[in-house]
């Protein structure tokens, strides 16, 4: 292919081609139903932290363009109102955030040319490596000792950075998950102390002054049996010749609230969702909150719209170069001041007649119309030359 007389051709990479040799079949070391259940199901800051950004960005439309111009009735555009008999939109593009938020990778597969969509579950999803040309070579799919096959350009595959894995995304359930885990625990401990009226727990002492390994062990297995989350605060029942001692706890030892707090804002900022937005009331004001959402959607759920714009439109437009989608955030309620301000900026800059309606308009991303590229004055300003007088005083005193 010839551009301008420049000669382009495609070439694989060298790079590409050493990693299909030497893996047939990439390998997700996730378990995905742990990253379910003790990541997500178990855990309510997480799952408020997913369902927030999910919603979030389920509730932005989405609008295609010609070039410049807006196309108002295409099929993908009925494809984006339903994309499949069993989902709308809404219901199907928080399946896809949820999963890439879970998993740290999305598949979605097209049905005909783009008739419908589907969001697969990502655990049942394997990648088949090709050759240096076509580096995957296959997607797998199995459910029940069934294997179905995808060719690469039936399959979306949506992904967040691995540094590790050529393959597969990262989940962000895996990177925190230290922090899930601490906070998943605190609260069931917490729950059952409560459950078990504050009580604390307590220490054996043996009255005998040696009891042997034996008997050491065999107190320390039936203590172990005990212990845990599940058995906090409850009293034990001990033989005569064990001693029990009650380990005093202070309010501040019995409440879990700044243990919990930390943990919650800890997982907050790890899905880069501000705690405000979930629950987190010490800092909540009504300015506060405005301003937290306003950053979420500027440092969270836009970049993240504008990956999956890219990821939809390289995959549903990948021959057709005018044709694109783009997401529409005008309407996003929490930037609408910001908007405004910008509106306000604009006329202000046609008003005074330092920019023109089409530059404008280009600020403030629409595109230019004809008879809009004259700079306009107000009726009642005129140049310092046309009033002699007034010039003649200005020289006169810039002279002096």
């Amino acid at each position: 292919m010839k551009i301008f007389g420049i000669e382009f051709s495609k070439k694989a990479s060298k790079v590409q081609s050493i990693i299909t040799q030497l893996s047939n079949m990439p390998y997700w070391s996730n378990d995905f139903e742990k990253l379910c259940k003790e990541g997500y199901q178990e855990n309510d800051t997480v799952y408020a932290c997913i369902n927030y950004i999910a919603k979030s960005c389920a509730g932005i439309n989405w609008l295609l363009y010609d070039g410049e111009k807006e196309i108002l009735k295409h099929p993908i555009l009925k494809l984006l109102k339903r994309p499949n008999p069993q989902e709308g939109w809404s219901y199907f593009f928080q399946k896809v955030v949820s999963y890439l938020f879970i998993a740290g990778n999305v598949y979605i597969e097209k049905a005909g040319n783009f008739n419908e969509i589907y969001c697969l579950r990502p655990d049942r999803v394997q990648i088949e490596a090709g050759d240096s040309i076509q580096p995957i070579k296959r997607y797998v799919y199995s459910i029940g000792g069934q294997k179905i096959y995808f060719k690469p350009e039936e399959i979306l595959h949506l992904k967040l950075f691995n540094p590790l894995n050529d393959w597969y995304g990262l989940s962000p359930i895996q990177v925190a998950g230290t922090t899930i885990d601490q906070n998943t625990l605190a609260k069931k401990w917490n729950a059952s102390l409560l459950k078990n009226s504050g009580r604390p727990s307590a220490i054996i002492t043996p009255k005998e002054e040696n009891i042997g390994d034996k008997g050491i062990e065999q107190i320390r297995e039936a203590f172990n049996k005990e212990v845990g989350y599940e058995h906090a605060g409850i009293i034990r029942v001990l033989d005569s010749g064990l001693n029990y001692q009650s380990i005093s706890l202070s309010p501040q030892d019995m409440d879990w609230s700044n243990i919990l707090r930390s943990s919650n804002r800890q997982i907050a900022i790890d899905f880069h969702v501000p705690p405000e937005l979930i629950g987190d009331s010490e800092n909540k004001t009504y300015s506060n909150y405005l301003e937290a959402r306003k950053s979420f959607y500027t440092e969270s759920v836009l970049p993240l719209m504008d990956y999956f714009k890219d990821e939809f439109n390289n995959w549903i437009f990948k021959d057709k170069e005018n044709l694109h989608l783009e997401y529409n955030s005008d309407e996003i309620e929490a930037l609408q001041e910001d908007r405004q301000l910008l509106w306000q900026r604009g006329k202000d800059g046609v008003n005074s007649g330092i920019i023109t309606p089409n530059e404008a308009r280009e600020f403030l991303g629409y595109t230019t119309v004809k008879g809009a590229n004259d700079l306009l004055m107000p009726s009642n300003l005129l140049p310092y030359a046309s009033v002699p007088e007034m010039g003649e005083g200005l020289g006169s005193e810039e002279e002096s």
